[in-house]
């Protein structure tokens, strides 16, 4: 027997299949427009980040989805919490950040010029101030980059090696500031 992924659109690849775009998309729930109800935020296998507006009033009934970044597809995206509100952020394929939701005007350059795309995006309380720091993984030479505070104009580049960084976890390991981040 053989197994497949699905890709939501009835057809199925090899779990062995690289693909431009993640084929593991999971969803992300969080009040993206600021309406007080919960919406659902998904990378598709295009690189489309989807949107599905909560309905005020209801538990877990949504909008059909809507595209955000039509014609910027991204590699991956994460929910970020600003001063503002909530933003979800993705990684766009050619560099850069695409970002939308409330807290969008309060990050402070959402484009990265010269430095490659990440291919995984992630968002943790770094410092315990109640903003979360963006964390990435470099596309081409899988070093991990962290912006505190998710200011994109200032990275700091922590970790590094030729094997790259496959995955990170963000747990609390004691850190009395906020999370702590395993790398693999």
């Amino acid at each position: 027997r053989t197994v497949g992924i699905g890709l939501g659109n009835g057809t199925f690849v090899s779990g062995n299949t690289r693909s431009e775009v993640p084929i593991r998309s999971a969803p992300m729930r969080g009040d993206l427009d600021g309406d007080g109800t919960p919406d659902l935020a998904v990378v598709d296998a295009q690189g489309n980040i989807l949107l599905r507006r909560g309905r005020p009033g209801t538990d877990n009934l949504y909008d059909p989805p809507v595209v955000l970044n039509s014609g910027q597809p991204v590699l991956d995206a994460t929910l970020v919490r600003t001063p503002t509100g909530l933003a979800v952020v993705g990684s766009k394929i050619n560099s850069g950040f695409f970002a939308y939701g409330v807290g969008v005007a309060s990050l402070p350059n959402p484009r990265r010029k010269g430095q490659p795309p990440f291919a995984r995006l992630f968002a943790a309380d770094l410092t315990g101030n109640g903003r979360d720091s963006l964390i990435g993984i470099d596309r081409l030479n899988s070093q991990l980059r962290i912006y505190l505070d998710n200011d994109v104009s200032h990275a700091i580049e922590v970790y590094s090696r030729e094997q790259g960084t496959n995955d990170v976890s963000l747990v609390d390991l004691g850190n009395p500031n906020g999370l702590d981040i395993v790398v693999a």
